[in-house]
């Protein structure tokens, strides 16, 4: 399970100590604390880096942290929480953030199978709307992307994908990781590619939160985004669209209460498909998926070409348990991208802030398994993948959706056995051995 970030945060969060960028501080106490709380906590810390390496890896932080910048510990620390291997164990200093995360670039960015690009700016900064970023501040993206996938721990490199936006409007990242302008409160440059046209963008992080305009133009949903979830018939098919976009209940209506109205809804009006989008899903309180299992289970949608379930780099934690169930249960088809969770995962995070630097942290404290006990698998794959490419987001298309509408199974295209579903064809992505 994976709940609410921000409000678990602010409980556990009385204050945040902050420290200048530049200024050198001993953070022996904050490593200290964060490896013991792992060794008491998760299930199984040596599962993805032996036991050896932990140690090896923890003596040479400590040694450095005796006299280390903010933003340095900051990736320090962040690389060694992900030595775990898992996406519940990270820190996260968005969230609750101390002091020094004040301050974000005013862009938003997105990854897509072409690359990089600005997806949103302030007004000031229209005319870089829908640029590919191809190095900041001389560092080719490749190297950046490199660098930052390397503080973000995760089941899959899906997590990273997912995360990697989100940090990259943090100075903070780019300074520790050496990438940076020499100072997290000075314009970061970006080199841009836009219209064939390479330009150069001077971009200074700033505490204000000015509107962000998107670089599309307005695109109709078939669910109200602020809704986490809804179902309609598609015009004119025998298809129903349902989104799910979080684990929890809303304030009208249960998550049992809609997937009996969802479920109901396709009996009474003879729906021969439904697809199912949890790619937007990151988690909540897996208890509450039940009734949506059960439904699929026992409606006329079970079957070849009848159920699919669209995922991507958002499915994570309890979104996460419901995909694995789903699959092993019942005749559904995936579509779209990896997901950011693995079958079998860790999670029911615990919550906690580092005493010297103030950053917030969660870490994994139990082991779901809702596969087979031998799956080694890191991502549920889909049947059809369908990349998330940047001429579709900015055409405001829903390739994944478009392409489930349209698939049609072979005739006499058999039923598989739930137990041996997770061993298809299109489900080859083993985990590696610890180190």
């Amino acid at each position: 399970m994976f709940r609410a970030l921000p409000a678990l945060f602010a409980l556990i969060l009385t204050a945040s100590l902050s420290v200048s960028a530049t200024a050198q501080t001993d953070y022996r106490v904050d490593v200290e604390q964060f490896y013991q709380q792992l060794l008491e906590n998760h299930p199984a810390p040596y599962a993805r880096t032996s036991q050896a390496a932990w140690e090896t890896h923890y003596t040479d932080l400590m040694a450095a942290a005796q006299s280390m910048s903010e933003d340095e510990f900051l990736v320090r620390m962040s690389a060694f929480a992900a030595l775990v291997g898992d996406g519940h164990t990270n820190l996260l200093p968005f969230y609750a953030p101390p002091e020094s995360f004040a301050n974000r670039l005013p862009v938003r960015f997105d990854v897509f199978e072409e690359g990089i690009f600005v997806t949103h700016t302030t007004a000031p900064l229209a005319h870089l709307a829908g640029a590919k970023v191809t190095a900041i501040n001389g560092h080719a993206i490749k190297t950046v992307i490199a660098e930052f996938s390397a503080v973000i721990g995760g089941d899959n490199p899906q997590w990273a994908k997912r995360w990697l936006p989100t940090l990259l409007t943090y100075p903070n990242y780019l300074e520790g990781l050496q990438l940076g302008a020499g100072d997290r409160n000075a314009p970061q440059q970006f080199e841009l590619e836009l219209e064939g046209q390479t330009i150069f963008a001077d971009i200074t992080a700033s505490a204000a939160r000015d509107p962000l305009v998107e670089a599309r133009a307005s695109v109709s949903e078939l669910i109200d985004p602020a809704l986490i979830y809804g179902f309609t018939q598609l015009p004119d098919t025998d298809t129903v669209y349902a989104v799910y976009r979080e684990v929890a209940d809303s304030e009208d209506e249960t998550v049992a209460q809609f997937a009996a109205r969802l479920f109901a809804y396709i009996e009474d009006n003879q729906i021969d498909r439904l697809i199912f989008d949890i790619r937007e899903n990151g988690g909540g309180n897996n208890y509450l998926n039940q009734p949506f299992l059960h439904g699929m289970i026992a409606s006329r949608v079970n079957r070849p070409g009848g159920l699919y379930i669209l995922t991507g780099r958002m499915t994570f934690s309890a979104a996460m348990n419901i995909a694995t169930r789903t699959e092993r249960h019942t005749q559904a088809l995936f579509v779209g991208e990896d997901t950011s969770g693995a079958p079998n995962h860790y999670g029911d995070p615990t919550f906690g802030a580092l005493p010297v630097s103030g950053l917030p942290y969660i870490m994994s404290t139990l082991f779901w398994q809702d596969s087979q006990p031998d799956d080694q698998r890191n991502t549920l794959t889909p049947d059809i993948q369908v990349a998330v490419r940047w001429s579709d987001w900015v055409e405001g298309r829903d390739a994944a959706l478009e392409t489930a509408i349209r698939h049609q199974v072979p005739d006499g295209t058999e039923v598989v056995s739930p137990p041996a579903r997770w061993a298809r064809a299109s489900q080859v992505n083993p985990r590696g051995a610890p180190e």
